[in-house]
Order: structure tokens, then C-alpha cells, then sequence
């Protein structure tokens, strides 16, 4: 759509593209389109042709995998060594070490797991234990004058206001039977 629209403008649009991962922002870096919008924003300086511009940034993290490498690795493939066999043994070899590497971490992944199911496990085993443990050593202890009537002595007691001679107070409202 850019590029319709640049070719409809004619020779006062200048198009500036930028064709490589993240193209579609500013988030992978490229010195290319950064410098091109410095000139135009800060100094109003027009670039005099079309500019194709590409990522100055590693597409992953680690050994560099750019474009660019890419291209290099495809050229060294495609390319035949002195004794007549192609260098592709090498990016065998890389290719082996990786799937070792993943092998060993997948191991590793498994030994982990299989350690927390045994330590969850054995927390299980300890609750459960420690709680019919706890059952046959330790009995409820209640005291016997729990049940019985308070006294005085006792500190405070308690009147039941539905004990039968209870409702009979002096003063206020009297039961009407009929």
C-alpha cells in the first residue's frame, strides 16, 4: 500500500522500507531506518532515493542467527571443500550437539519432576501419619465440674430464664393466662 501510494506522489515521496524480521515497527533495531528518520525529523533532510534497510539485531538470543548468517551458512553449505565433500559435517555437528543438549535438559526435566512428585509424597505420608499419631497419644481432656451446675463460689453463674419459677419477678409485665 506504502509503495502505491509513494509511486501516485512521484518524485516528492521517497519511500523508505524496511524488509527483514520486525518490519512491521521500530522494535528490531536498524540503524539503517533509525538514521534515515533522524535526518528527516531532526535535521529535514529528504533521503534522495528509495532505501531498502534491514535489522541490525540477532533474530535469537545466543550464537547469532541473522539474516546475514544465514546467508553465510547457505554459501559455506552450497560451497565444496579441497577432499570433495561439503562442509555441511560441521552443521551436522551443530545440529548433533543441540539435539544433546535438549536430550540432557529433557533429563534433567524429568529427574526434577520425579524428585518433587517423591518429596510431595512423603509430606503426604508424614501429615497423615503425624495425625493418627496425635489420635491414640493425646485424649480430650474435660474436666468433670464442666457439666455441672456453677455455684457461687464458682465466680459467675448462669440463671436459666426458662427454668420453671423463673418468670416469677416483682414489677414489669405478668403472664396472662386465660
Amino acid at each position: 500500500m506504502a509503495k502505491k501510494v509513494a509511486d501516485a506522489l512521484g518524485d516528492s515521496a521517497i519511500l523508505i522500507q524496511q524488509d527483514d524480521y520486525g518490519h512491521t515497527s521500530l522494535a528490531m533495531h536498524s540503524n539503517c531506518t533509525i538514521s534515515a528518520l533522524q535526518d528527516y525529523f531532526l535535521d529535514n533532510k529528504l533521503p534522495t532515493q528509495d532505501i531498502l534497510c534491514g535489522t541490525d539485531q540477532q533474530l535469537f538470543p545466543g550464537p547469532g542467527v541473522t539474516k546475514q548468517s544465514l546467508n553465510k551458512l547457505n554459501a559455506v553449505s552450497n560451497s565444496v571443500s579441497t577432499n570433495g565433500t561439503t562442509t555441511t559435517s560441521t552443521l551436522q555437528d551443530e545440529l548433533d550437539k543441540a539435539r544433546e543438549r535438549s536430550h540432557n535438559l529433557f533429563i534433567a526435566t524429568i529427574a526434577l519432576a520425579a524428585a518433587s512428585g517423591l518429596l510431595l509424597v512423603g509430606l503426604l505420608f508424614s501429615c497423615i501419619r503425624g495425625r493418627h499419631k496425635s489420635n491414640k497419644n493425646h485424649g480430650t481432656y474435660i474436666p468433670r465440674a464442666a457439666f455441672e451446675k456453677a455455684t457461687e463460689e464458682q465466680g459467675h453463674t448462669y440463671d436459666d430464664p426458662y427454668a420453671p419459677g423463673a418468670g416469677s419477678k416483682s414489677g414489669g409485665y405478668a403472664r396472662v393466662e386465660t
